[in-house]
């Protein structure tokens, strides 16, 4: 498990974790939204709130979840780098974002 400076947990009105960001030394290390809430500007909230407090400037996406690729441009951070490495016994491609 990894382990994060910051962890921020987002509930609904049942105290029901819908959401949860983690960040370390001004990167996003992790961002999750669940599935039946994505769309409601929840994760935009969560990674405007790590920007402006906990100073988060890189973030990285696998480039084969085109939604978190898009997401992260649509918040107007840019690719800096492509990286190619072994994940989990398989190749993927990664993508190192920075505003």
């Amino acid at each position: 498990m990894s382990k994060v400076e910051h962890l921020i947990i987002a509930e609904n009105e049942f105290n029901k974790i819908i959401a949860f960001m983690g960040t370390e030394n001004n990167r996003l290390e992790m961002l999750f939204i669940c599935s039946a809430e994505r769309g409601k500007g929840i994760g935009k909230q969560l990674l405007k709130y790590g920007i402006e407090i906990f100073g988060i400037k890189e973030v990285t996406a696998n480039e084969q979840n085109p939604q978190a690729v898009g997401f992260y441009k649509h918040m107007e951070f840019v690719t800096y780098k492509r990286i190619k490495e072994p994940i989990m016994m398989k190749r993927e491609n990664r993508i190192l974002f920075y505003i």
